[in-house]
């Protein structure tokens, strides 16, 4: 039997509601298999599989029902994969023969290098670590709305209305 991961809520037996993220099937305590006989049930559109029968019965479902060319979550179709290829390669011909632009290439460069030194040298590739807030008060503070107001918009002027002149006593 095999293991899946519910991509959407589903519902178990006796009416019971399994979430989102669990997993059920063989080893677990949620067993994939018909109520009145035991035998397993196939997986359904709304899963994934996670381990490798899982998986290869999620993808025969997913041929079944769209299809020999279905692309699915756990590879890009092949005109796809040869097309993110080309552009790759063609991208690497480019860099290599030409000169840093700026300090940002330069440094992203240098970091691509360093990194397939490590890698090359059996180094686990690090963890993406997304930058922090800019400056020391978070975002840049010049998009930041200064003074009062009420919806959480920048103050402004209002419309000019023109008013009609003034009635003279005389």
């Amino acid at each position: 039997m095999a293991q899946y991961r519910l991509l959407a809520p589903h519902i178990y037996h006796n009416g019971v509601m399994l979430e989102t993220g669990t997993v059920v099937g063989d080893d677990t305590p949620y067993p994939w298999t018909y109520e009145a006989n035991g035998q397993p049930m196939p997986p359904s559109n709304q899963m994934e599989g996670v381990d490798d029968d899982g998986k290869a019965k999620v993808e025969e479902l997913h041929k079944k029902l769209y299809g020999e060319e279905a692309v699915t979550l756990g590879k890009p179709s092949e005109a796809v994969q040869a097309a993110r290829d080309k552009e790759a390669a063609d991208q690497k011909a480019l860099d290599e023969g030409s000169a840093p632009v700026s300090p940002q290439q330069q440094y992203d460069r240098k970091v691509a290098e360093d990194q397939a030194k490590a890698e090359a040298e059996g180094m686990p590739k690090p963890a993406f670590v997304p930058p922090g807030p800019a400056g020391p008060q978070g975002p840049s503070a010049h998009t930041a709305p200064q003074g009062p107001h009420r919806t959480g918009q920048q103050a402004g002027r209002g419309v000019a209305t023109p008013k009609a002149p003034e009635e003279k006593d005389g």
